[in-house]
């Protein structure tokens, strides 16, 4: 089991707190130690608490609607989603992060491990700190940092950090004996290890496995019997033995998927278009980003589970040659929707699937094909500089006329939308003379 590449003597995991919730708070100091929730699509459900919240008992996925009262009477403040800010904000952190070590692993929009490689001979907690407060100083988000020789015991590290106020944000596990690293992992209940997923916690629990420190001691023969070698690596990781290494480099996605539920149903055509538009577009920005092309498109329009019959019906439409051509993409769309549409239904959700990605530069030619108007590569052009600016002005500062509807029906309810003052122009903060 010896690792492709060398790994860290010590790994740290910088975990930001409350994500979406401190992003929100950097253009309202004045929510600071006030109770905030941040919703999900539609202002469906709670997907980010503020400290102040979860002390109400606000739980984690709950509706709103079940918890608008509690808010009401505690003065919670409710924002919908605005992943336009919260990306941005990301890329952010990680650019400060990035400066901080010789090897990054981003490995979700607020989560990355950093290799302390090359502080071995300096004191990597005082290392962290220093870190943690960079990012809150220059970005002005809150991170919680745990320090550890393998990433499993980082991540139970960062969120001791979390969660014990008297760790000052940062908790190296290096400085407990062994006694303390015991109890530690005594304390840490199975469902909570990195890698223990709904399925495998109730497995290892009616084995009478409740804990981490249950789970490091168990036998290897009786781990890969049970549960693998994938289990084998994260109960040696566990032990301290480094198993997992630092994924500097992104792994080529399979898939891209954008999808989303309608602020109310729609029976007409006209919007499921502009919908799966929208979507392409939205799609072929992140083919683009990863320098990928997509062979095919599935596109998907689905009824209420909840309201009338339930209807959902997809279509695959194969690509004459692979493209990230965002034109070529919406056209696809259009092509399913005629193949999926059924008039009269009320339409509560849509997506759009693109498969078969290969490579930019590994996209064979097909010597049969028929030409297009456009030459491949003034498309390739035309939309890099969409992109940059896009990039520059804002996104949605260029995009397909059909798109510049400013009523949309289909699209999701943001009623509590803050501003995307990092990535608009039209949203910066405003200073009254």
């Amino acid at each position: 089991m010896t690792p492709a590449e060398p790994l860290p003597r010590r790994v740290a995991l910088c975990d930001a707190n409350n994500f979406f919730v401190s992003c929100e708070r950097i253009f309202r100091p004045d929510l600071a130690g006030r109770p905030v929730v941040v919703l999900s699509s539609n202002d469906g459900c709670v997907v980010s608490r503020s400290d102040e919240a979860k002390a109400l008992g606000i739980p984690m996925g709950v509706p709103f609607f079940e918890i608008r009262g509690l808010c009401v009477h505690h003065g919670v403040t409710a924002f919908s989603s605005n992943f336009e800010l919260y990306r941005d904000i990301s890329r952010r952190m990680m650019a400060v992060l990035e400066t901080c070590t010789d090897r990054l692993e981003v490995y979700s929009v607020d989560e990355a491990f950093l290799s302390l490689e090359i502080a071995a001979l300096e004191d990597p907690e005082a290392r962290m700190r220093e870190v943690r407060r960079r990012v809150l100083r220059e970005i002005h988000i809150p991170v919680s940092v745990g320090l550890a020789p393998t990433k499993t015991l980082a991540k139970a590290a960062a969120g001791f950090a979390k969660r014990h106020p008297e760790a000052e944000g940062v908790f190296d596990l290096a400085t407990l004996s062994p006694v303390e690293r015991d109890r530690f992992l005594e304390d840490l209940e199975v469902e909570e290890i990195w890698g223990v997923g709904r399925r495998l916690a109730p497995r290892l629990r009616r084995r009478g496995i409740r804990s981490a420190r249950r789970l490091r001691d168990m036998p290897d023969h009786w781990v890969l019997q049970h549960l693998t070698v994938r289990g084998l690596n994260l109960v040696w990781e566990l032990r301290g033995i480094p198993c997992l290494p630092l994924e500097t480099r992104e792994t080529p996605q399979k898939s891209i998927q954008v999808s989303r539920s309608f602020g109310r149903d729609t029976c007409r055509k006209e919007d499921l278009g502009e919908a799966l538009a929208s979507f392409a577009a939205t799609a072929g920005e992140q083919l683009r980003a990863q320098g990928l092309r997509a062979g095919l498109v599935q596109v998907t329009a689905s009824s209420s589970r909840h309201r009338g019959t339930y209807l959902s019906r997809s279509a695959e439409i194969p690509l004459p040659r692979p493209t990230a051509y965002t034109p070529d993409l919406i056209a696809a769309t259009r092509e399913g929707l005629e193949r999926i549409h059924v008039p009269g239904v009320p339409y509560a959700k849509a997506e759009i699937l693109l498969l078969r990605l290969t490579p930019e530069g590994a996209v064979q030619q097909d010597l049969f094909a028929q030409e297009d108007a456009l030459p491949d590569s003034r498309k390739q052009r035309l939309m890099a500089a969409v992109d940059r600016i896009n990039e520059e002005l804002g996104g949605g500062a260029l995009v397909p006329a059909m798109l510049r509807n400013p009523h949309r029906p289909w699209a999701p309810r943001k009623a509590q939308r803050s501003s995307a003052a990092t990535t608009r122009l039209e949203d910066l903060p405003r200073i009254q003379p």
